[in-house]
């Protein structure tokens, strides 16, 4: 049950995570600032799951890498 939810949660804190560091920079826009508030408590815990998936993300990405399933 908890890798079914991580695998659901770690890719869409990943896409949210990346629109926003793009908006960020492209539009001098920050949405989770926007919506949470610019340096509130809210706002890190966000910036903080983002990252945490991030390595999540990294951590799946090279275990699929060097031990490849075998495939049938």
């Amino acid at each position: 049950m908890k890798a079914i939810l991580l695998d659901k949660i770690v890719p869409l804190l990943l896409v949210l995570g990346g629109l926003n560091i793009g908006l960020a920079h492209v539009f001098d826009f920050n949405p989770i600032e926007k919506v949470l508030g610019s340096g509130t408590t809210l706002t890190g815990i966000v910036y903080i799951l983002v990252g945490v998936s991030a390595l999540f993300g990294l951590y799946h990405l090279l275990d699929e890498t060097m031990h490849p399933k075998a495939t049938s």
